[in-house]
């Protein structure tokens, strides 16, 4: 496994989540529990392109759905 260091501090980066948030017109969709390589000095996230869509696409389904305020959970499927 290749080590990963943040581009922000260079300090090497750690497994863990993250939470994504979309906000289009009127509604906001949090996605928590995205996961991701963290920094542990300043916090920056990394998530994988298909992590990310899967997160998106979680996010489009409760916008669709026409909420105004939504948090839900990441699932890996």
């Amino acid at each position: 496994m290749n080590q990963v260091h943040c581009p922000a501090c260079k300090t090497l980066m750690k497994d863990g989540t993250t939470e994504l948030l979309l906000r289009r017109e009127r509604s906001v969709v949090v996605v928590e529990g995205v996961p991701a390589l963290v920094c542990p000095q300043c916090g920056e996230a990394s998530i994988a392109a298909e992590t990310s869509q899967g997160a998106y696409e979680l996010a489009e389904k409760e916008i669709n759905r026409g909420v105004a305020l939504e948090f839900c959970k990441f699932r890996v499927a």
